[in-house]
């Protein structure tokens, strides 16, 4: 690993995510709340409600985002 790439890895390691971020505005709750909609609502359903764009709640669902949010706890199996 060069000394490039290290600093590439360390500031990514070490980058702000979610809540710590001061103009998130969702909540680790919301996005497991959006990955599992219970209700089935459309992404523009489920935005409205969050006030956040539609684009966003398809970004936390293919995990471009929030992708260090788990839906299960550490420990917990997914069931498939």
């Amino acid at each position: 690993m060069t000394r490039f790439e290290y600093a590439q890895f360390r500031a990514k390691a070490d980058a702000r995510r979610g809540t710590e971020l001061p103009h998130a505005r969702l909540t680790e709750q919301d996005v497991i709340a959006i990955r599992r909609n219970v209700r089935g609502q459309t992404a523009k359903q489920l935005a409205e409600s969050f006030g956040v764009h539609f684009r966003t709640i398809e970004k936390v669902r293919a995990y471009e985002t929030w992708a260090h949010v788990s839906e299960n706890p550490p420990g917990e199996r997914r069931a498939f």
